[in-house]
């Protein structure tokens, strides 16, 4: 069992554009140095806007080496020092990485999914009663007093069955849910790692001022 790629339609991207139009789209001449409380602390150079894609920087929070960074976030400072300055624009955010993007990971996460698949056919061929769809009981059927009528209808029921064990394969061959879950978990494991253990170093401060509020 295999999966084509998913199209992105013409109506999901002019969506997208129209959702951007409320930034504050500047050009380069158009840039200021916004106002704020350490901004005389600060040279009155404007950060430049990144006019191409050579330009813009690759988002680098997986390719900085540093776990102090990754765990608070470092690695946004020079875009914040930006935005301090002057108000974000499109261009100034990061390119994503060649990992983050849509069609490496969906070939990723297809490669473990078909691996996965034909795995469980091998099982599935060795023992097929254990990956089985289960079927609903069927309700038992009200005997006629016409005896034709009853031999009509089991010539319909063999006639079923018969049809039901040629796609006996096909059909209930089901893939359990926690294949795909565990695909997803393969695909995102460093994702889900990292988002656990930052999860786990907010706690405490979540817990306090839990506790603050109902002090």
């Amino acid at each position: 069992m295999t999966f084509a790629p998913a199209s992105i339609s013409k109506n999901q991207i002019q969506s997208t554009e129209k959702s951007s139009d409320f930034l504050e789209k500047q050009t380069s001449e158009e840039l200021q140095i916004q106002k704020r409380l350490l901004t005389p602390f600060f040279t009155k150079n404007v950060p430049p806007l990144p006019s191409s894609l050579d330009e813009r920087k690759v988002n680098p929070q997986y390719r900085t080496t540093n776990p102090f960074s990754r765990l608070f976030y470092w690695w946004l400072t020079p875009l914040l020092a930006v935005g301090y300055k002057r108000t974000i624009q499109p261009n100034d955010l990061y390119l994503l990485d060649d990992d983050d993007k849509i069609d490496v990971m969906y070939h990723r996460y297809i490669t473990f999914y078909n691996a996965e698949v034909a795995k469980l056919k091998l099982r599935y061929e060795q023992n097929p009663k254990k990956f089985r769809r289960k079927k609903k009981p069927k309700k038992p059927k009200k005997k006629h007093q016409n005896p034709q009528s009853d031999d009509q209808e089991k010539n319909e029921e063999d006639e079923e069955f018969q049809g039901e064990a040629e796609h006996e394969d096909e059909d209930d061959f089901v893939i359990p849910v926690r294949t795909i879950l565990f695909c997803l978990f393969k695909t995102f494991w460093a994702q889900y790692s990292l988002g656990t253990i930052q999860r786990l170093w907010e706690l405490p401060t979540w817990v306090l001022e839990k506790v603050s509020v109902t002090l």
